[in-house]
């Protein structure tokens, strides 16, 4: 086998390999049924060069003890080879080592520090819609539980969004292209119907919120109306007014219903004209 001429870094994301030539499907080789089949591998050779590829093809053990399983490894740089079943171990563990490993179990943690943090937003939003049935089932008023069913609404969608955008970023480490596109289409579409929901629901929580400040002051007005017009204060009110805070600061001691029993007291016995002034 001829050397490559320069290391090659490889690509994890490599089209699959072309169907097996008829010499070889004749020679026993398959494409399938074997769990290192599509897997990536590196091998050294002289000079230190490391070259990086992929196993395509296997070939049972024959009935012989001299005819183990063979495994065929096609090279990033073209080349190819038949590797034993200890060397195609040994070349799992030395890809390990090489930059494409180390770029791709870096993007895989980054994708799942991703995927957790949508996961507790996912969390998150399913304790807010839990939160807005419950108000919506207490809800007294038809503004207010339609409000808090929206805002439920909102919070369930944001749950979906969440996981699909959880679903997405794992799936860009898969290598399955359609898994990724398919996760990101329902991540769009569930934070856009989100979006909208939200906005409804804040439009009408804040509506409900206007509706009970109106029904609460028209409330209000119509207590007012019912007791009428406050009559003017009389004198006792006056001097019992002037009298507390002398009371209250010549005897700290006392609480205010004593005060009030000594003004009352002291009213009784006051001179009409010394009532003339209140």
């Amino acid at each position: 086998m001829a050397l490559p001429a320069a290391p090659t870094k490889g690509a994890d994301e490599d089209p699959p390999p072309e169907p097996l030539p008829p010499a070889e499907l004749d020679e026993g080789w398959r494409d399938e049924g074997h769990e290192y089949l599509g897997r990536r591998v590196a091998r050294t050779f002289e000079g230190g060069l490391t070259v990086v590829g992929r196993i395509t093809r296997w070939l049972p053990a024959g009935d012989g003890e001299d005819e183990p399983p063979l495994f065929h490894m096609n090279h990033d740089d073209g080349d190819e080879e038949d590797l034993a079943e200890y060397e195609v171990i040994d070349a799992f563990e030395l890809y390990k080592t090489t930059p494409e490993a180390t770029k791709l179990a870096q993007a895989k943690a980054r994708a799942e520090a991703r995927a957790a943090k949508e996961e507790e937003k996912a969390v998150k939003a399913e304790a807010r819609a839990a939160k807005a049935s419950e108000r919506a089932a207490a809800a007294t008023t038809a503004e207010a539980k339609a409000a808090a069913e929206v805002e439920a609404r909102a919070a369930r969608l944001e749950v979906k969004a969440c996981r699909a955008a959880a679903l997405a970023a794992r799936a860009d480490t898969s290598g399955a292209e359609a898994a990724v596109a398919e996760a990101r289409e329902e991540a769009m579409a569930a934070k856009a119907a989100f979006s909208k929901v939200a906005a409804k629901a804040k439009a009408m929580a804040a509506s409900a919120r206007e509706a009970k400040a109106k029904a609460a002051e028209e409330a209000k007005k119509k207590r007012e109306a019912e007791r009428g017009p406050r009559g003017a204060k009389t004198a006792a009110q006056f001097y019992t007014e002037a009298e507390r805070l002398k009371l209250t600061a010549t005897h700290p001691g006392l609480d205010a219903p004593a005060i009030a029993e000594m003004i009352k007291a002291q009213w009784k016995v006051l001179e009409e004209a010394d009532k003339a002034p209140y």
